[in-house]
């Protein structure tokens, strides 16, 4: 099982408890009131959505909204317990014999690496070369090329592909690779996005959104160069399928946490081609 990366929520929602006894949040644009005894079905319903609940009091809230390293600190502190529960619960929940291999996005800041590569429940596979069998590898990359969102983990195409180029030097060779790269070949129909203005609304067009490929060039380059067996991606949550580059297979199951759907493909392998693949969504 791999997990390809974005693996931390976007968004801390606080259950605020006022002066005057009342509980409330908001979510989705929407405040909501709480009763007492319903702040544990909340919480639960809010990490159902993949954010963080924190509940705090009206002064905590203001004292927050002044201070962006306060701010800052409290994300680091309930994403690293967020990450840490579930690695708790994978540990439990994991059958012995399906392994798990996890990888951090561009999303993804490098607060949350010690914690991975502590945990006993999965292997942390983060620019490394692991083998996941007696004949396939794989390379796991977290980097993205640039993106509006300015997030923590992206580089300029150029340094990117120097990077992904190293990383295949660990590789005994590209005939069995399975290439884990956080962001879709550039172009590939795998990275299809709306575009964005400066201010990041997206652009219109007289027949609705103007869409454009969003992928990184450099992972198309390697791509094309080394033809390894599989090429795993994400980062792009629109753009869900799978495409043939020569002889690569690249995959991109999309995303809809925010509408309670996980997405994923199954993947048999042979030993040197994919004999199938499936996508999946649950």
């Amino acid at each position: 099982m791999v997990l390809g990366g974005d693996i931390t929520g976007k968004m801390v929602v606080p259950i605020i408890h006022h002066r005057n006894g009342k509980i409330t949040y908001s979510l989705f644009g929407r405040v909501n009131r709480v009763k007492p005894n319903e702040v544990d079905r909340i919480t639960a319903k809010i990490l159902d959505y993949a954010y963080y609940p924190y509940e705090c009091d009206v002064e905590e809230v203001e004292e927050l909204l002044k201070n962006q390293e306060k701010r800052d600190s409290l994300f680091t502190k309930v994403m690293r317990e967020g990450l840490s529960r579930w690695l708790k619960m994978a540990g439990e929940r994991k059958r012995k014999e399906v392994p798990i291999y996890v990888s951090t996005g561009n999303d993804d800041t490098p607060a949350i690496n010690d914690i991975l590569e502590s945990s006993s429940a999965i292997t942390y596979s983060d620019d490394k070369c692991v083998k996941i069998d007696d004949i396939h590898e794989m390379l796991s990359c977290s980097y993205s090329n640039p993106s509006p969102w300015k997030s923590p983990k992206e580089l300029p195409e150029d340094k990117l592909q120097q990077k992904l180029e190293n990383l295949v030097m660990k590789a005994s060779g590209a005939k069995c690779l399975i290439c884990n790269f956080h962001p879709p070949p550039y172009d590939s129909g795998l990275d299809t996005a709306p575009e964005l203005d400066e201010q990041l609304r997206q652009v219109a067009t007289p027949t609705g959104q103007k869409m454009i490929p969003v992928g990184s060039k450099a992972v198309r380059n390697v791509i094309e160069k080394h033809q390894p067996l599989l090429g795993l991606h994400g980062h792009i949550h629109e753009a869900s399928g799978d495409r043939i580059i020569g002889r690569t297979l690249c995959v991109n199951p999309g995303s809809e946490y925010g509408e309670g759907y996980l997405r994923g493909y199954i993947i048999e392998l042979g030993a040197d081609k994919v004999l199938n693949h499936y996508r999946i969504y649950g």
